[in-house]
């Protein structure tokens, strides 16, 4: 009998390790297939700075925030109005202009010309108020490119009596002194006041603009014009006299015409 058990369970044992092992196989197939039916977890989103609510945060807050009107858009917009530029803008724009200014070239010329307009006007309006003239003198300083010299000019409108050459001299003479009164006095005023005329402040004088004031004597003249004021010129009375020369020319050197 023990060697018929032994022989059935020799002949059984093979089949129930094949069913132990195929039942091992289902099991893991089963296990598998439900593993991958199991959907995936989303991950929770990440809190931003603004999403979050600070912890100080008191209901008082919180209450405004919920009470803060929408965003309107279209025709419920409220119009805006127009906004003035900055000053810093409006500098800027204005420092555009000064920097073009900067950019352009000034040369000692263009310097000295001005000068001496503006000089000659001051000086004529002076002579003119002391003489109570009823009409303003006029006066310019201008090149004349035709020659290459300056031409100071100054027309002083008086009676017919006092448009004589002794009259044209005394005039010129006075104008002469009211250009030169800043300057040392002297034989080389009017040089010196010209020299100055065309350096300007902290400007030192090289080499090549040695004797500046005695050069321009050479090339500057002052003209000085007596005419007739608009009631003698209704008279018919139109006589115009004229004198010229340097600014230290002498009585004798200066050059009279004499219009009618």
């Amino acid at each position: 009998m023990a060697v018929a058990v032994g022989v059935r369970l020799g002949v059984l044992a093979p089949k129930l390790i094949w069913t132990v092992l195929l039942l091992a196989s289902v099991c893991w197939t089963v296990a598998v297939a439900a593993q991958e039916r199991r959907p995936e977890a989303t991950p929770a989103p990440i809190a931003t700075p603004a999403d979050a609510t600070p912890a100080d945060a008191t209901p008082a807050d919180a209450t405004a925030a919920d009470a803060a009107p929408a965003e309107t858009s279209g025709n419920d917009a409220a119009p805006v109005a127009p906004q003035r530029p900055t000053t810093p803008q409006r500098s800027a724009r204005g420092n555009d202009i000064l920097r073009r200014l900067q950019r352009e070239p000034l040369t000692l010329f263009d310097w000295g010309l001005a000068n001496l307009e503006r000089d000659l006007h001051r000086a004529s309006q002076r002579l003119g108020e002391e003489d109570y003239a009823s009409v303003a003198p006029r006066s310019s300083a201008t090149y004349r490119w035709r020659d290459g010299r300056i031409r100071l000019s100054a027309s002083f409108f008086v009676p017919a009596e006092a448009r004589t050459a002794e009259g044209c001299v005394a005039q010129f003479r006075r104008l002469v002194g009211a250009l030169v009164a800043d300057a040392p006095q002297g034989p080389d005023a009017a040089s010196w006041y010209l020299g100055s005329a065309f350096q300007p402040s902290g400007h030192f004088w090289t080499s090549r603009f040695e004797d500046t004031g005695a050069k321009l004597l050479q090339v500057i003249d002052l003209r000085v014009s007596l005419r007739a004021p608009s009631y003698d010129k209704l008279a018919g009375d139109t006589r115009r006299i004229d004198c010229s020369g340097s600014l230290d020319a002498a009585e004798e050197t200066l050059r009279f015409e004499a219009i009618s």
